[in-house]
């Protein structure tokens, strides 16, 4: 129950840790973290197909965190900062990043029919069957870490491919 708990209060405070963040590393940063916090919450919980989603989720982790890392790598030899404010109009210079990024965004957030869908749903699925006590939380917590996750990406494509500056 106490590394459920770690796991699940790491998924959500590093989530939100990311909003007042404008560094695109610093926000990949977070994001990491919180991510862990499903490979915690995962293996924690015992069950056969939680302990297969936190080991999957390790894999796909390193496949879209390295998707994401490569493509802010791309952004940054463009507009030399990772500086969501000194970005914008990303998506004409760099289409073929921008989709990736989109791809690895969407698997991030546990998207279907995305990897990461597939390691979040196996947790999902583990939490739900598990007898631990408060479960519910361990639930909300994966499944709005999801959700943060998302939303904090969407606000950082928006700012580096969509955002026009009038410089």
């Amino acid at each position: 129950i106490i590394l459920a708990t770690i796991g699940a209060l790491t998924i959500l405070i590093a989530a939100m840790m990311v909003f007042p963040n404008t560094n695109m590393m610093r926000i990949l940063s977070y994001h990491l973290v919180s991510q862990v916090g499903y490979m915690i919450l995962g293996i924690s919980l015992g069950s056969q197909l939680a302990i297969i989603g936190g080991v999957f989720h390790i894999f796909n982790n390193i496949i879209y965190k390295s998707c994401l890392i490569l493509g802010a790598g791309s952004i940054y030899q463009v507009s030399s900062s990772f500086e969501l404010d000194d970005m914008g109009g990303m998506a004409k210079i760099l289409p073929i990043t921008m989709v990736t990024f989109v791809i690895a965004t969407l698997s991030i957030s546990g998207i279907p029919p995305f990897n990461g869908f597939v390691s979040k749903w196996l947790i999902y699925q583990g939490i739900a069957k598990s007898s631990l006590p408060g479960w519910q939380f361990f639930l909300f917590a994966a499944v709005f870490g999801s959700v943060l996750s998302l939303s904090a990406f969407i606000k950082q494509m928006q700012s580096a491919f969509f955002q026009y500056e009038s410089k």
